[in-house]
This record gives C-alpha cells, sequence and structure tokens, in this order.
C-alpha cells in the first residue's frame, strides 16, 4: 500500500519542529478503508453498514518497525484483519486512510494510501492487510 502525508500531518509536523507548536499524535490509529483513491481534500470512507469498522493499530515498537537500512521506512509489524463483511457488499476498495480516531467519519487523517491492488469486497469477504503491507516513507 503506497502512502502519502495528508495536510494535515504536513501543517502539524512544520508547526511543532519549526514553529515550537505543541503536537500530541494519537496513541492509536486507525485504518479506514475508502472506496477511492483519497486526497487531501476528500475520500469516501465504505458505508457505515455490513459490519464496516476502522481498525485500530496501537502506535508501538510491537506494532511497527523500521527499516533499518533506510530510516525512512516503516511498516505494521502484524496482519490487519477487518470484519467480514455481513448482510450486504461493501463494494470496491481502492484505498485507504491512516486516521487518530477509531470512530467512523471522525479524525484527522494522518496518510492516505492507494491500494496496489484494489479489491472488491462482497458480502462473507474479509479484507485483509499483510505484515508490511503497510508502508510509511519519509523521502
Amino acid at each position: 500500500m503506497a502512502n502519502d502525508f495528508a495536510d494535515y500531518l504536513e501543517a502539524k509536523l512544520i508547526d511543532f519542529l519549526l514553529r515550537g507548536q505543541s503536537f500530541t499524535p494519537s496513541g492509536t490509529l486507525a485504518i479506514a478503508l475508502t472506496t477511492d483513491v483519497p486526497t487531501d481534500a476528500s475520500y469516501n470512507e465504505v458505508a457505515n453498514a455490513f459490519s464496516y469498522a476502522r481498525q485500530s493499530v496501537v502506535s508501538s515498537l510491537t506494532s511497527w518497525s523500521r527499516d533499518s537500512s533506510t530510516a525512512g521506512n516503516a511498516y505494521n509489524n502484524n496482519i490487519i484483519t477487518f470484519p467480514q463483511a455481513v448482510g450486504g457488499d461493501w463494494g470496491n476498495v481502492s484505498g485507504a486512510v491512516i486516521t487518530d480516531s477509531p470512530v467512523y467519519g471522525v479524525g484527522n487523517v494522518y496518510f492516505k494510501a492507494t491500494l496496489t491492488s484494489p479489491q472488491y469486497i462482497a458480502a462473507t469477504n474479509q479484507f485483509v492487510i499483510p505484515v508490511s503491507g503497510v508502508q510509511i516513507q519519509f523521502s
């Protein structure tokens, strides 16, 4: 899953690092799936139905690793499993966002990504992100 910083996080990092403003990132991040390619202007989260729910990932050394050869890359250490679609289809999943809230439709977007292989999630299917499937790249 390729990624890009969202405007919110870019602004917070600039304010924190260069302008002396406080910034306390969330201790738990949440991955939300989108039916489009998310942009800084907008994203369409999968409908809040059919057992869809954002998946939380704790900000920790257990959850995330950093590539020792390139200090600017981080990866998820664990499989991230979304609930099974029950009672209907989620539709096409083309992207994802990492937010600071596990609550549907709420929170600030830190990162946005286009899936390398978009998937159609039909009823009874499940979306799974493998280990190292989320790649955060600083370049």
